[in-house]
């Protein structure tokens, strides 16, 4: 009996020991699963990322485009209505009673007068300048070099071209 019983006791514990191979094969196995998923999900995560980083890459530059679009078309439109503008100013010009000169004012009768009445000057930039205003710099060069009977009744600088100032000054009555 005793030799029955250690043949027994021998086949039950190869039994559990080939028992245990399996599992801990099985346990391998599972492992190796485990960690080829996970390789797989890490690859779709990075792959993702990489679209998503591209996506808004594109949208980034779809926005930028449309950006510049708008500002394209907002100058064009602030064109439009500058146009629009002038031509309006030409159409209310033309309806009043004559066309009027830009330099005319509104109190002078005939056109002869109101150009006696309004000197144009010429000066360079470099000599006008300063921070003083107008008005003080044309009694400046009145008082240099010209003797006026008149006086100065409105200065208005009216435009520039290179290192030209072209200034209008109109003259009030006689002294």
């Amino acid at each position: 009996m005793e030799y029955e019983g250690r043949a027994i006791a021998e086949a039950v514990e190869k039994i559990v020991e080939e028992k245990l191979r399996k599992i801990a094969k099985e346990k391998k196995e599972v492992g190796k699963r485990k960690e080829e998923r996970l390789e797989e999900l890490k690859e779709k995560v990075k792959k993702m990322l990489k679209e998503k980083k591209e996506a808004g890459k594109r949208k980034e530059k779809r926005r930028e485009e449309l950006e510049e679009k708008v500002r394209r078309l907002e100058r064009k439109v602030e064109r439009l209505e500058l146009n629009a503008g002038k031509r309006k100013r030409k159409d209310e010009g033309e309806s009043e009673t004559g066309k009027r000169k830009w330099w005319a004012g509104t109190s002078e009768g005939n056109e002869d007068e109101q150009r006696k009445r309004n000197v144009i000057l010429r000066v360079e930039k470099e000599k006008w300048g300063g921070k003083r205003s107008n008005w003080e710099k044309v009694k400046e060069l009145f008082a240099e070099g010209l003797k006026v009977r008149v006086t100065v009744r409105e200065v208005i600088v009216v435009g520039q071209r290179e290192i030209w100032l072209t200034i209008l000054v109109k003259l009030g009555d006689e002294e």
